[in-house]
């Protein structure tokens, strides 16, 4: 599975609500994805895939976020099964 991957090879990023936020709020690009996977143990989880070179920072990275730290409204409906940020 390539998101324990990105995890295992130094790619997951501790970020704040707001960075979290903005980058789920971005549509898709030509050369940029960015999805929200899911929360386990209190953390919300994004991940980010670009096709840029690897050496370019390109590849897959993991973002996550305290459940505690994003908007109520936001965390409740994480926490009920809902993705806020589906389009």
């Amino acid at each position: 599975m390539p998101t324990v991957a990105a995890c295992a090879v130094g790619r997951h990023h501790h970020t704040d609500a707001d960075t979290f936020a903005e980058l789920l709020g971005r549509g898709p690009e030509s050369v940029r994805s960015c999805s929200f996977i899911g929360t386990a143990e209190g953390r919300a989880y994004l991940t980010v895939w670009s096709n840029l070179p690897g050496w370019l920072g390109g590849g897959e990275h993991i973002y996550s976020v305290s459940l505690e730290e994003l908007p109520s409204e936001v965390a409740q409906q994480i926490r009920a099964g809902r993705n806020p940020w589906a389009r």
